[in-house]
């Protein structure tokens, strides 16, 4: 965590000091969307590991149900199903944000 944030202050601080030269009002402007890009992207993630975790929750539920009857064929699909729904998901999601946004 402490190595992330060390190299986030240090790509900012590069960006800064790359807008020096131009007149103010461009620098707040550029700063502005800086952030914004950042805090889009931050939404991003969170919405990603959103849909994640809308996903794994029926692939458990699958999994639950499957494993009281305790067959080889139904635990291994459950199993498959648990490990592939959401970061299929995942996938799909952050591709589809990427493409319309």
């Amino acid at each position: 965590m402490n190595g992330d944030l060390e190299k986030l202050v240090d790509e900012l601080e590069s960006f800064d000091s790359s807008i020096r030269h131009l007149p103010i009002a461009e620098q707040q402007r550029l700063r502005k969307n800086r952030r914004d890009s950042m805090d889009k992207k931050a939404n991003q993630a969170k919405k990603i590991a959103m849909i994640g975790l809308v996903f794994m929750i029926p692939a458990v539920v699958w999994f639950a149900c499957t494993w009281y009857n305790n067959t080889v064929y139904e635990n291994s699909l459950a199993i498959i199903l648990t490990m592939t729904l959401s970061p299929s998901a995942m996938l799909l999601a952050d591709f589809l944000f990427k493409k319309y946004n």
